[in-house]
């Protein structure tokens, strides 16, 4: 009997290893691959007021956030149905549900939006100013009448003059790089506060590296298979900034022409190119566009291009605007 019984007790614990196995590594999986047509069935029911859809996708994505509770994505997912539905309180309580996972400032928008649509203006000023606190870029998703209010205390409050962040790629992305494919695409890269682009298709792609010109440093990799691919950086708010600013650049070019861009953000024209390959080479000019709070290093060439990229610093100049 105590051999059958220990006979058991071993199949038992293999049946719970290959359980947990599975959660563990096949569970978010599959969660993640739910995630498209979900988002597809959100906007489906925002486009037609569809209240039976948003419910039935909200339901769906809270049975799945409770097997994969580290799912972002998921409870954005959940809580965008929620106020679909009109209930702004419940989304609010999602999302911060998903800030004990991640502080992402696109989440503080989100919760801030939801307030306003509850009616509670003043404390969603708190909710934004922490998102573009982070990220100066997303004063434009901040309810209109409310922007100059949040831009002028998320200012105070990050306490620093507007200038590119993570110019040394020093920090990585909390979820990593995306490798992204069609035209207008946007995501996160490898190095955090950088965007990826590709803006005329094909794909880009981006990884953090140790830098080959700076010991113990890093450096980012981007590679892309079309014209006007790369990455950038909304480091203030548009319409916000210094006049005049100096950009630098230290970029290896491996293939193609890279072009190096600050400005207003919609409306950045080339600074400079790079043309040089097989070596580090700084890059120095100053902005053809104004005020500036944005910077780009796109591919210039129709077949794209494979850089690194180590420093990108970004000086005030004492200087008027001359919009050219």
């Amino acid at each position: 009997m105590s051999i059958v019984l220990k006979a058991l007790a071993s199949a038992a614990v293999i049946a719970l290893g290959a359980w947990l196995a599975w959660f563990v590594a096949l569970e978010p999986v599959q969660c993640s691959r739910m995630e498209l047509p979900l988002i597809d069935a959100t906007n489906q029911a925002m486009e037609h007021n569809d209240a039976p859809l948003a419910r039935l996708t909200w339901e769906q994505t809270s049975r799945l956030s409770k097997r994969c509770p580290s799912n972002i994505q998921l409870r954005m997912i959940a809580a965008a149905n929620l106020r679909q539905l009109g209930r702004p309180a419940d989304a609010i309580r999602v999302y911060e549900e998903a800030l004990r996972y991640d502080r992402r400032p696109e989440i503080y928008v989100n919760i801030g939006q939801s307030r306003v649509e509850g009616g509670m203006r003043k404390r969603a000023i708190d909710d934004f100013v922490r998102a573009v606190v982070f990220a100066p870029g997303m004063i434009e998703d901040v309810t209109p009448d409310l922007r100059d209010e949040v831009y002028a205390r998320a200012r105070a409050a990050s306490g620093r003059p507007a200038t590119v962040r993570n110019g040394s790629f020093s920090q990585e992305s909390l979820i990593g790089g995306q490798e992204l494919h069609g035209t207008g695409a946007l995501g996160t890269s490898a190095a955090a506060e950088w965007i990826v682009q590709a803006v005329r298709g094909g794909s880009v792609r981006t990884e953090l590296l140790p830098s080959t010109r700076k010991p113990g440093g890093k450096m980012i990799h981007v590679v892309t298979n079309a014209q006007y691919g790369g990455i950038s950086q909304v480091w203030s708010p548009p319409g916000t900034g210094p006049a005049r600013v100096q950009t630098e650049v230290w970029i290896y070019l491996n293939r193609g022409v890279v072009t190096i861009g600050t400005g207003n953000s919609g409306n950045v024209t080339p600074d400079a190119y790079a043309t040089k390959t097989g070596q580090w080479v700084l890059i120095s000019s100053r902005n053809n566009s104004c005020p500036a709070n944005y910077t780009l290093l796109f591919s210039e060439t129709p077949a794209g291009a494979d850089f690194y990229v180590d420093d990108v610093r970004i000086t005030p100049l004492n200087e008027p605007c001359e919009q050219k």
